[in-house]
C-alpha cells in the first residue's frame, strides 16, 4: 500500500504544480471571519488555499477534497428549481473574502481532488484556460452572484426562524406517516 499511496501523492502534487505553475501562494489554511453589525450572526471559515496568478493579478481560491465524491455537484443556484439548495461552502468563502479589512476579490474558484490530482472548476476563465477548457463553457465570477445572494438571504431567514422559535415541521414537506 505504501507504493500506491506514494504514487497518488506524487501524481497529485505533480498535477497541482502543473496546473498552477507560476502562481504565488497568498494564504494556506487561513481562518477568516466577518461580523456584519447589522446581522445577528457572524461568518467564519478556513480556506484551504489562495493563489495569486501574477500574469493577470487574478486570485484563485482552492478547496481541497479527499475524493471525487466529496466535491459538490450543485454549486450554483438553480432558478428553475429554487427548492434545491446549492452547496454553500464556496459562496460563504467568497463572501468572507470580500468582507475582510483588505477585501480579496476571488476571480477563480475550484475544488481540487487530492486523490485524483484533478480540478473541478466552480468559476473563472483563467482557471479554465489553465485546464484547457473551452472558455464559453466556464462560468465567470459574476455568474456566481445569485448564489451568494441566495446564501445570504437563506442565512437571514434561518436566523429569523431560530429567533422566533419556528421549528415546526412543514406538513407539505415532511410526512411522518408510515
Amino acid at each position: 500500500t505504501r507504493p500506491a499511496l506514494e504514487s497518488i501523492i506524487y501524481d497529485s502534487v505533480k498535477n497541482f504544480s502543473y496546473t498552477f505553475d507560476g502562481c504565488i501562494l497568498e494564504n494556506s489554511e487561513g481562518e477568516f471571519e466577518y461580523l456584519d453589525k447589522s446581522k445577528d450572526y457572524d461568518c467564519q471559515g478556513r480556506i484551504d488555499c489562495l493563489l495569486k496568478d501574477p500574469s493577470d493579478n487574478e486570485t484563485i481560491l482552492i478547496d481541497f477534497k479527499s475524493s471525487a465524491s466529496s466535491i459538490p455537484v450543485n454549486t450554483f443556484l438553480d432558478k428553475d428549481d429554487p427548492d434545491t439548495l446549492p452547496d454553500f461552502q464556496m459562496p460563504m468563502y467568497i463572501y468572507l473574502m470580500r468582507n475582510q479589512q483588505k477585501p480579496v476579490i476571488v476571480d477563480n474558484a475550484c475544488f481540487y481532488d487530492v486523490t485524483k490530482g484533478s480540478c473541478s472548476i466552480v468559476f473563472g476563465k483563467n482557471l479554465g484556460q489553465r485546464l484547457g477548457k473551452v472558455p464559453d463553457k466556464i462560468p465567470e465570477k459574476e455568474d456566481f452572484e445569485d448564489t451568494i445572494k441566495f446564501l445570504l438571504d437563506y442565512m437571514d431567514e434561518m436566523v429569523h426562524r431560530i429567533q422566533i422559535g419556528d421549528f415546526a415541521p412543514d406538513p407539505e414537506i415532511q410526512d411522518y406517516s408510515f
